[in-house]
C-alpha cells in the first residue's frame, strides 16, 4: 500500500472513532481557554506516528503537539500541518461541523496537498465527506474526481467565523451570513455548497487554513488578505504563531467585492 494510500486509511479510521467517542466526550480546556478533547489527542498520537513512520523526509506539525522534526529527515519534502479535530468546541458539544484536517506544503512553504475528512458533513449520511488531493494529483471528493460547479455572480451568503462581529461592520453586508464552527468547513464553503459564495476568516493558525487552501487553489479559487495580495504562509506561523489578518476565501472577483465593503478600499 502507497504512503498517501495508508494515511488516508489512518484518517478515515480516526474520524470514524472520533464520531463513536462523540457521545462521550468530555470538555477540558487549554492555557488559551480553547476546549481540548481525549479525541484530539488520541488523533494527534496516532497520526503522528503514521505521518513520521510512512514520510521519513518530513516535518509535522500539529495544533497539539507542535512542530515535530523527523530524526531520520535529511532534506524536507513536505511539512504536514494537522488540526486532529478542527471545530473542537462544536464537537464537544455534538454538533456536526467538525473536521480532521491534514494539509501539506511543499518546501517553499507553497499548499500542495491535502486530507480532510469532516464525517457528519455534507455529501451523504453514511460516508460524510473525505477530501484527497496528493501532491500533483486529482482532487478527490469520497474518491471522485472532483469538479467545481459554476458559481452565481454576486455575493449573497458568506460563511464567516464566529468572531466576526467585533472585526467588521456587518450590517454593510445586505445577503446572509452562516457560521458552521470550523475554520477548514468554513474556507471550503464556497466549494462544496453551491449558493455559498465567499468565506471570511478574522484569524487562525496555520493547521486552520493549510488544507482547505490546498483545495482553494487547486479549483482557481484564492484566499487573499486585506490589501488584496494572495495569502502566504511565513516561518512565524511554522513557529505556531497566529496570521493575525482577516482573509477572504473564494472567486477573486467575489473576494474583491468583500474587499471593498468591509474596508473601504
Amino acid at each position: 500500500m502507497k504512503a498517501f494510500d495508508k494515511l488516508e486509511e489512518a484518517i478515515k479510521f480516526c474520524g470514524n472513532y472520533a464520531v463513536k467517542q462523540q457521545s462521550l466526550v468530555t470538555r477540558d480546556y487549554k492555557s488559551d481557554g480553547s476546549v481540548l478533547t481525549e479525541a484530539d489527542m488520541y488523533i494527534d498520537s496516532y497520526l503522528k506516528k503514521v505521518i513520521t513512520e510512512n514520510f521519513p523526509n518530513s516535518v509535522l506539525i500539529t495544533e497539539e503537539s507542535g512542530k515535530v522534526e523527523n530524526k531520520q529527515k535529511q532534506n524536507t519534502d513536505y511539512y504536514f500541518i494537522l488540526d486532529p479535530i478542527d471545530g473542537t468546541d462544536l464537537y464537544s458539544q455534538g454538533a456536526p461541523g467538525w473536521c480532521i484536517a491534514l494539509g501539506l506544503l511543499d518546501k517553499n512553504l507553497a499548499p500542495c496537498g491535502c486530507m480532510i475528512f469532516a464525517p457528519r458533513w455534507g455529501v451523504g449520511i453514511k460516508e460524510g465527506l473525505f477530501f484527497r488531493l496528493d501532491p500533483e494529483g486529482v482532487l478527490l471528493l469520497n474518491q471522485k474526481p472532483f469538479i467545481l460547479k459554476k458559481q452565481d455572480a454576486g455575493v449573497k451568503q458568506i460563511v464567516m467565523s464566529s468572531n466576526t462581529h467585533r472585526y467588521l461592520d456587518l450590517s454593510r453586508f445586505t445577503g446572509k451570513c452562516r457560521v458552521f464552527g470550523s475554520s477548514i468547513i468554513h474556507l471550503l464553503a464556497p466549494v462544496i455548497h453551491i449558493k455559498i459564495d465567499s468565506a471570511v476568516c478574522t484569524s487562525g493558525y496555520i493547521w486552520d487554513i493549510a488544507a482547505a487552501h490546498s483545495v482553494l487553489l487547486y479549483l482557481g479559487l484564492v484566499l487573499i488578505k486585506t490589501d488584496g495580495s494572495d495569502f502566504i504562509y511565513s516561518q512565524s506561523m511554522l513557529n505556531g504563531n497566529p496570521n493575525t489578518e482577516i482573509l477572504y476565501a473564494g472567486s477573486r472577483e467575489q473576494c474583491e467585492y468583500l474587499r471593498k465593503i468591509f474596508h473601504n478600499s
